[in-house]
């Protein structure tokens, strides 16, 4: 593995560790978590546990 390509994937794991407001749960939540949490919000959406589905926008 290259220098370059370590020091991206150490960021990446730091960063995913950030937490974040999660805005239809409105609670912190860290940033790796985002692609599961908006999954399980879909198949909630799906199985008409919910109305709407709702989406993550990053600002």
């Amino acid at each position: 593995m290259t220098r370059q390509r370590k020091e991206v994937l150490i960021a990446w794991q730091k960063r995913k560790q950030d937490k974040i407001m999660h805005p239809y749960l409105e609670e912190k939540v860290p940033l790796g978590l985002v692609p599961y949490i908006q999954a399980m919000l879909l198949a909630r959406h799906i199985r008409g546990d919910i109305e709407d589905y709702p989406p993550f926008f990053w600002k």
